[in-house]
């Protein structure tokens, strides 16, 4: 979704940063603590190995990012929706309607009536 238009390109390289130093904060303690532990071990194997479930486990929230960054998108595009006077948002019951409010906001065609509207 990041990839609609400069605007929303921006605004999820912006957020995932933001993420991803707020992860990186987070482990980079934890990381050295366990690092810590296994030097100067005489066993090198073990050091390797250490290093290499830290690296796994760090990769985990990293790749974990793009589901928050999908969602404050929607949020923003939500609101985005919300705030423009030409789009009139209106909720409706059904979900199709939203989603094509949502699909015609962001594509910027207009969507001929489908079956659930009904205006």
């Amino acid at each position: 979704m990041s990839m609609k238009n400069k605007d929303t390109w921006e605004f999820a390289h912006k957020y995932c940063g933001k993420v991803w130093y707020v992860c990186g904060m987070v482990m980079l303690p934890i990381t050295v603590i366990f690092m810590l532990l296994v030097i100067g071990k005489k066993n090198e194997d073990c050091v390797g190995s250490i290093g290499g479930i830290i690296c796994a486990v760090q990769l985990i929230p990293l790749i974990g990012s793009i589901l928050p960054t999908e969602i404050a998108l929607k949020k923003r595009i939500l609101i985005r929706m919300e705030q423009d006077d030409k789009f009139q948002f209106k909720k409706y019951r059904s979900k199709g309607v939203f989603f094509d409010h949502l699909r015609q906001a962001t594509s910027g065609r207009k969507l001929e009536k489908s079956r659930f509207m009904s205006w």
